[in-house]
């Protein structure tokens, strides 16, 4: 989804002349993912904490001269709004931006000379723009190819203080940058809470990150013709820096612009987050063939100095739910010390939890898990202990499907070499009467089973022993084959388990609890966790606080089905690791898609609808 954000202002440009513009008026083009919820991000992290709240986000003032190729670019809609954004300058006919900065533009006017865009500075002067380029591939949902050039109505002058910017070599197509500091300039805005574009330029620096590293703030949705600028201490580019340049110093001492300022996350400018910038050695060709061939690209011309930006956009952070500890037998453990065991996308270190600790849920006070359980009322639930080589013991949920097979989530059992499920169980903490267990080394875990995304989280057991059905103890029943392009959303979705009964909680809880939201649409859960989702996957809603929660992993997501019984729709997969009562959906594996892996792994003797 992209903002286009209604200026109050008229940009009436002449020819060379400095035009009096009211830049309280002027507010930043944003972009953002595809769905993104912006107001759902503000609500939820209405108090998330800020790097350095009081650090000026785009860093320094610059001195006047300091980036020579930097531009200022106004562009105007026609429904007369007008747009502010940053750019460089490729040679005396062409400047460079991004697409989303003018792919609505019926003019644009490009700043030239300037240092503090709010005063009529000697040298300063506009140009308006006489040819438009977007990049044909422009896509505003992904925010892919975010690249144009701008033909100016005349040449502009060279001077100390108007320079073309040096574009990488072709020999340099390969190089990911990682690591190189990595400069970015304009006149975004210079905190989080500034409603309008700096009125000085300013820049900012920090190193160069690499794809993998920036892909798991933004749920792998980076590609390879896009680079990453860290935003460590809180300094990044900020609204109304998209388009400007991205710029290191090499060997040489001359400083090439290597990416174009794109997108960032919408949480705020300084809360840590990369930027997302156009990587131009993927676009060089692009750039030439519609420049005339006039550019200065390295190896052929020395240049200059250095610069940074970024926009906003989203992302989402992910956590499974389960738990780690020592344990012995169902019945002689310290739940106090079982600690959940987590799954989280390759190098992912908790940075939002670690930045965004101070978020308050929705409801503070509200039990996670909902309600607790009667002795009998899910008789299909069962409790998982998963022991794995070094002894160390994990707390999952799991249902029932025959005398001898248990469903629970891959990620429970993936690494264990053997596991105990409690049977007939609602304090968990307590020998009740008719409470049992089974041990079992028989593990299958799903072979597509996909530890990074999180996909095909699914798994069975075969139990030793056989178990004796009971009032506590029934096998659960799955959906039929004729429901197999059911979504099931808007009906109402329970769940049930033993996971963590409020996000303060370090343990599991020690009776069964549960909790029903409705089950959304496949669209709408994407709009939360956007491509980490897929067809074989089904979202609980965790309004109100509502949701599963750490430990209970494995465990069952039911509906009452149009002939009043219950079935088995979902298997507890992961959350988002703000914690459990935020808000966000739950994640859980679509059983309907799995019907024949379960079946072929146990011999087809269990419960299915009809």
């Amino acid at each position: 989804m992209r903002i286009f954000i209604v200026l109050c202002l008229v940009a009436a440009a002449a020819h060379c002349q400095v035009t009096k513009v009211d830049w309280h008026t002027v507010s930043p083009i944003e972009v953002f993912p595809k769905d993104y919820n912006l107001d759902r991000w503000a609500k939820i992290l209405e108090d998330a904490e800020r790097v350095n709240p009081t650090r000026i986000v785009g860093g320094e003032e610059a001195t006047p001269g300091q980036f020579p190729y930097q531009i200022g670019l106004l562009s105007t809609n026609a429904a007369g709004s007008t747009g502010f954004c940053g750019g460089s300058i490729l040679n005396e006919n062409w400047v460079l931006t991004a697409a989303h900065c003018v792919d609505v533009a019926v003019s644009v006017e490009v700043i030239v000379a300037a240092h503090n865009i709010n005063e009529p500075e000697e040298g300063q002067y506009r140009v308006p723009a006489q040819k438009i380029v977007v990049h044909e591939n422009w896509d505003t949902a992904t925010i892919r190819n975010d690249l144009a050039v701008l033909r100016l109505a005349f040449p502009i002058e060279y001077s100390d203080r108007v320079q073309p910017i040096r574009l990488p070599s072709r020999s340099q197509v390969g190089q990911t940058f990682a690591g190189e500091t990595g400069i970015v300039s304009g006149w975004g805005r210079d905190s989080d809470s500034s409603n309008s574009v700096s009125p000085v330029l300013r820049w900012t620096q920090n190193p160069i990150t690499t794809n993998l590293a920036c892909s798991i703030y933004y749920f792998f949705q980076i590609n390879s013709a896009q680079i990453c600028l860290s935003g460590e201490g809180g300094r990044s580019s900020c609204n109304g820096d998209s388009g400007g340049p991205l710029v290191i110093v090499e060997d040489d001492g001359i400083a090439t612009q290597v990416g174009a300022v794109s997108f960032g996350i919408a949480l705020g400018c300084s809360v840590g987050w990369p930027g997302v910038y156009v990587r131009l050695t993927d676009y060089l060709d692009w750039i030439v063939e519609h420049t005339d061939n006039e550019i200065f690209i390295r190896d052929y011309v020395p240049f200059f100095d250095v610069l940074l930006r970024k926009s906003d956009c989203t992302m989402k952070v992910l956590v499974a739910l389960c738990f780690v500890a020592a344990v012995a037998q169902a019945y002689d453990i310290d739940w106090s010390q079982v600690s959940p065991i987590e799954v989280f996308p390759p190098d992912y270190e908790g940075f939002l939890i670690k930045k965004l600790k101070n978020v308050t849920p929705l409801d503070a006070s509200r039990i996670v898990g909902g309600e607790v359980a009667t002795r009998g009322q899910f008789p299909y639930q069962v409790a998982v202990l998963s022991t794995n080589a070094a002894g160390a013991t994990g707390f999952c949920g799991g249902s029932i499907l025959n005398e001898n097979w248990i469903l629970t989530a891959a990620h429970c059992v993936d690494v264990a070499v053997s596991v105990e499920v409690v049977f007939a169980a609602q304090n968990i903490n307590e020998d009740e009467d008719g409470q049992f267990s089974r041990t079992s080394t028989d593990i299958i875990v799903h072979e597509s089973w996909d530890a990074a995304n999180i996909r095909n989280d699914l798994a069975l057991i075969k139990l030793a022993e056989a178990i004796e059905y009971s009032d506590l103890v029934q096998p659960t029943r799955l959906p039929s084959r004729s429901q197999v392009s059911e979504t099931f959303a808007g009906l109402t979705g329970t769940v049930s388990g033993w996971g963590r009964d409020s996000d303060s909680s370090n343990s599991v809880s020690s009776v069964l609890r549960w909790t029903s939201n409705p089950i959304l649409t496949y669209s709408a859960c994407r709009s939360w966790y956007w491509s980490l989702v897929n067809t074989d996957q089904i979202c609980l809603s965790g309004s109100e606080g509502r949701s599963s929660c750490n430990g209970d992993s494995g465990g069952p997501l039911v509906v009452t089905d149009t002939d009043g019984e219950i079935t088995q729709v979902g298997v507890v997969s992961f959350g988002i690791s703000l914690g459990c009562a935020v808000g966000w959906p739950g994640v859980y594996v679509r059983l309907t898609d799995f019907l024949d892996w379960i079946e072929t792994n146990t011999g087809g003797d269990i419960v299915i609808r009809n």
